[in-house]
């Protein structure tokens, strides 16, 4: 029977594994069976391996492990290049806001704009003593007034007239006189009809008695054809309230109320107006017992007298007695607490008064109001909504009328409805033309609106009522001078506006702030910008003003400090936090720096700056997906933003595709060669394609001596027979011996002076060594049979332990080694020795550093950059005959450029 080989071999398998079987089997039951019983199993204790000694040493500087699978390497790529950030524009800045003006989260919607310097040369000129040159009030109108020369027309001589009837008192007596009556209780003269005039004649051009010192001419009223009172504000309500009779009947009651509140309005123009109205409410209380207006109205004198207790118990008593639930009560007491800064009290007063008078206009349109000042613009226009929806319709009421429209246009600018808010503004006019505040509501809007044809308009507009214009219209019409660019208008408007109103000035003081940045004075923008914190130290737009301002400064403490005061009053202010985020960023808090630019985003996520400020934060912190992710969405928001397409290019490199980077970076460069040719961007950019080229150009080669002991090998050059030899020996090179001769022992390698750009050597020196060490780079010529050196670098240890360098150029000869202070190399210690070369040809430059420490900087070595020769680098050690060295060298790393 033929046998196969195979089956051979398995039955040959089969009775080894059985033979093998029955011998365990056996062996476990003798070990059962076996020894007497009750002995104690004898347990051998074995020391545990040590498993330190069977893992790979790691060595210092020796770069990255190899993949599993690739062949073994004694070179690898650099490490990539660091991150040089590309320029990146300033943040844009905020013009100053207008009155009525947008809340702070809205204020960058609207008014962010980039901050252009146009010097102006002189705007702010002063004389020698620092003192602004200004004419005087007297000086301007001497230099406007008409030639006293010339005749005057009949329309001018009209107006002079009239202008002296609202001046003095006069008297028609066959000609018209100007001066004072001087009778008791003049303004009853009308009953007196039998009384003589006591007139004091004036010559109304100069305001002085015709005949100074003369006593007052009685002047019968038979030979008087008319006469009458300077039209004053004193002689108006004096007359007037000697048309009110005593007692005061039910017909009167509605035109004493009124007048009486006309006169509380008039109390700082008239010296008596407050008594008036004080006795005219006390008339009408008496009239009307059951209406609560004329008590109110007594509260509010009191109110403009100082006598705030007082008031406050007038109040007090009638919601305790009578009118409880009159919401007209409620609301005037909530007015004067919230003057008293008891603000929550005077909410909740106010919203007690909204139940009572849900329907009353009066009741919504105050609480409106109030919550506008509180900053609360969303509820106030809820309810000034409800105001105008239940606005009174009398024609008396027009003012009113117009005031809750003005109110509700204010209201709409606060929350950026700048396009409804104008709506309301023209409502408001069209109830009463000549409303200042609503004209100053539309340049509000101009202003807040991207419609430069609209701007020009109401700028034009601005001009031809500056005559009639209050604060705020003066203010609006300088910061439209000042956006048209109109540098001597906007300058003359805001100072007007500061002067015309100094409880607010603060608005005019911003916008001379910004007026003197654009126009290269930043010493007297800082200075309106202070003026402008000490009027309002709780504005949001001073303080933001403010930080860029010191930021520009390097104030940096100051900016982070204008910048918490402007974020304590609107969390929201994303522009407030991005430059906190920026000024985190530049002082290297990174991770501060990550949080505001969050922040930033969530109140505003359409600001491709911004998300370049973070992918670039991010990019500094290694964080490279989610900086390419940041630097894509400022792309997405901004196609043609060059930091982002930089930032993202520096993004491909630092993920390997280097080929992918540098194709987007000439992209770069070539979408803007319409630039200058100084232009930041594409400088980087060309820079960047310079420094990754020249990178990627350059390996390292490494040597950590991983070999069997005995002979160097590996390229390593030796020159010996001066006593020290070198060989290999646990895993380093060690050169050891006693010095016979003079010269040096070396161990070294060669390149190429076009592709050698540095050498790393860890050097350690032995105790009892006393001879020179350290590391070299030269060019040597061979010449007659002996080596000379054209061009060395050196840095090594001294016998007695200080560090040394030395530069030899060509055609210098025994220069000495020069002590580096403060540098130590201890014995037995190693140390890292490095010398890199950069620069071409002869503006070669050498850098020697050790332990990471630079020893020299930038120092010209023109012979070592010939490309032409060879450079020798590596260990040398010299010294004394007779002296004992040993020293090792292990963990090289060389950076060279690839060969041709």
């Amino acid at each position: 029977m033929n046998v196969r080989k195979e089956q051979v071999v398995f039955l040959l398998a089969l009775a080894l594994l059985a033979w093998m079987f029955s011998g365990l089997r056996s062996g476990s039951v003798a070990k059962r069976g076996g020894g007497r019983a009750g002995d104690a199993p004898e347990f051998v204790s074995y020391p545990a391996p040590e498993l330190e000694t069977a893992t790979t040493r790691e060595r210092v500087g020796m770069g990255r492990r190899r993949d599993l699978f690739s062949p073994p390497r004694d070179t690898r790529p650099l490490p990539p290049l660091e991150l040089v950030l590309p320029p990146v524009a300033e943040l844009p800045g905020i013009f100053p806001p207008p009155s009525p003006s947008p809340e702070a989260r809205h204020l960058g919607s609207l008014l962010r704009q980039t901050v252009a310097v146009t010097p102006v040369e002189g705007i702010f000129a002063v004389t020698e003593d620092g003192s602004a040159e200004e004419l005087s009030l007297t000086d301007l109108l001497l230099a406007a007034g008409p030639d006293a020369d010339e005749p005057m027309s009949p329309e001018e001589r009209e107006e002079q007239l009239a202008e002296f009837r609202r001046t003095f008192d006069w008297v028609r007596s066959g000609d018209l006189r100007f001066g004072r009556i001087m009778n008791t209780d003049r303004y009853n003269l009308a009953k007196r009809v039998n009384e003589p005039l006591q007139f004091v004649e004036f010559i109304p051009e100069t305001g002085v008695e015709r005949y100074p010192g003369q006593q007052a001419i009685p002047i019968d009223r038979e030979r008087v054809a008319e006469y009458g009172f300077a039209d004053t504000t004193t002689n108006r309500i004096e007359l007037r309230r000697r048309s009110f009779p005593e007692p005061l009947g039910q017909g009167r009651l509605e035109d004493a109320l009124a007048f009486a509140d006309e006169c509380v309005e008039l109390r700082l123009e008239a010296s008596r107006a407050l008594e008036i109205a004080r006795e005219l409410y006390v008339l009408a209380e008496a009239a009307g017992h059951d209406d609560p207006r004329a008590r109110l109205g007594l509260a509010n004198c009191l109110e403009a007298g100082f006598q705030f207790e007082q008031a406050f118990d007038l109040y007090h008593e009638l919601i305790e007695g009578d009118f409880a639930t009159d919401a007209a009560v409620h609301v005037r007491l909530a007015k004067l607490e919230g003057r008293f800064r008891m603000y929550s009290a005077a909410e909740a007063r106010f919203e007690q008064a909204v139940r009572f008078g849900r329907t009353n206009w009066r009741v919504q349109g105050e609480y409106g109001r109030f919550l506008l000042s509180q900053g609360k613009g969303e509820l106030a226009v809820e309810h000034l909504r409800l105001a105008n929806k239940f606005e009174p319709t009398s024609p008396e009421q027009k003012g009113e009328r117009a005031r809750l429209r003005m109110d509700l246009g204010r209201a709409l600018v606060s929350q950026g409805e700048v396009t409804e808010a104008r709506d309301w503004f023209e409502r408001a006019l069209q109830a009463e033309s000549g409303l200042a505040a609503a004209h100053a509501g539309l340049q509000a809007c101009a202003l807040l609106s991207p419609d430069a044809a609209a701007r020009a308009a109401e700028g034009a507009a601005a001009d031809m009522e500056l005559a009639e214009a209050g604060s705020d219209m003066l203010l609006n019409g300088g910061l439209l001078s000042l956006a048209a660019g109109e540098w001597t208008q906007a300058q003359a408007s805001l100072e007007a506006a500061a002067a015309a109103n100094p409880l607010v000035a603060f608005r005019a003081w911003g916008g001379l702030a910004w007026l003197a940045e654009t126009a290269g004075y930043p010493d007297e923008a800082l200075r309106y910008v202070e003026l402008a914190r000490e009027n309002n130290p709780t504005d949001a737009w001073t303080l933001y003003q403010s930080a860029r301002l010191q930021a520009a400064r390097d104030d940096v403490d100051g900016a982070l400090a204008s910048l918490r005061g402007a974020l304590d009053l609107e969390l929201d202010f994303s522009d407030a936090l991005a430059l906190m985020g920026r000024l985190a960023r530049d002082s290297g808090d990174h991770t501060a720096a990550e949080r505001y630019f969050e922040r930033a985003l969530g109140v505003d996520g359409g600001r491709a700056d911004i998300h370049v400020l973070r992918g670039l934060n991010l990019l500094e912190t290694g964080q490279l997906v989610p900086a390419r992710q940041e630097l894509e969405a400022a792309l997405a928001l901004m196609f043609e933003n060059p930091t982002a397409q930089n930032g993202l290019a520096w993004c491909l490199y630092l993920e390997g595709d280097s080929g992918e980077a540098l194709t987007a970076l000439a992209e770069l460069d070539d979408s803007r060669r319409a630039f200058p040719e100084d232009d930041a961007h594409r400088l980087w950019a060309q820079s960047q394609i310079e420094r990754i080229t020249d990178h990627e150009d350059k390996e390292v080669w490494t040597d950590g001596f991983d070999r069997r002991p005995g002979r160097i090998g590996n390229g390593w050059k030796t020159e010996e027979g001066r006593g020290p030899e070198g060989s290999l020996k646990d895993g380093s090179v060690v050169v050891s011996g006693r010095l016979t001769d003079k010269g040096r022992t070396r161990i070294f390698q060669v390149l190429p002076a076009s592709q050698f750009v540095s050498a790393e050597l860890e050097v350690t020196v032995s105790g009892g060594s006393r001879a020179r060490v350290g590391l070299f780079v030269s060019r040597e010529m061979y010449r007659r049979g002996q080596t000379e050196v054209q061009s060395e670098a050196t840095v090594s240890r001294h016998p007695q332990g200080p560090v040394q360098v030395r530069l030899v150029k060509k055609g210098e000869r025994d220069l000495p080694h020069i002590d580096v202070p403060a540098i130590p190399w201890e014995a037995g210690k190693p140390v890292r020795l490095r010398l890199e070369r950069y620069g071409e040809a002869s503006d070669t430059r050498v850098r020697i550093l050790v332990d990471g420490i630079p020893v020299v900087d930038d120092a010209p070595m023109p012979t070592l950059g010939r490309a032409t020769t060879e450079l020798k680098f590596g260990l040398f050690v010299e010294g004394e005959v007779g002296r004992t060295v040993s020293v090792s060298l292990d963990n090289v790393e060389v950076v060279r450029r690839h060969g041709n």
